[in-house]
């Protein structure tokens, strides 16, 4: 009879063993869910991730306007004609239409863009760049 325990697990090893398969797991599931996530939702490119998520620690303003501009949930024209709210007003006080990402390119915010978190050399002018820099202050895979 061989006593040599070196073949046999370690509970190291196991507990090394099991997080893999959980994070292949995890990430099986997250790749066959993504296809059926909006396509508002896809242009963020997120990822899926257990641990605590970096915009967590945003101001509850800036994470309030976060959330809403990535699920398009929320005071926005798009939204109050989808579920038919007639006395909605549709539009910013800057006249411009309330979408998603507007707080980014109104007026009214980039006067405060002194006070933006990790700010750009110059406010966003244009849907791509906004987006790249809300991931940019939440960390997101693709930011600057």
């Amino acid at each position: 009879m061989d006593n040599d325990r070196s073949a046999e697990p370690t509970i190291s090893g196991i507990g090394t063993t099991a997080r893999a398969l959980a994070n292949v797991t995890t990430s099986d599931w997250w790749r066959r869910r993504y296809t059926g996530l909006s396509a508002s939702y896809r242009k963020w490119e997120l990822g899926y991730a257990i641990a605590e998520p970096p915009e967590l620690r945003l101001p509850r303003t800036s994470l309030h306007r976060l959330l809403a501009a990535r699920t398009a949930h929320g005071d926005f024209a798009q939204y109050h004609r989808r579920f038919g709210h007639s006395d909605a007003e549709l539009n910013c006080l800057c006249g411009y239409k309330k979408t998603p990402e507007h707080f980014v390119f109104c007026e009214i915010s980039q006067r405060k863009f002194h006070a933006w978190p990790e700010k750009p050399d110059r406010p966003p002018s244009r849907p791509e760049e906004g987006r790249k820099y809300l991931n940019a202050i939440n960390g997101a895979p693709g930011a600057v």
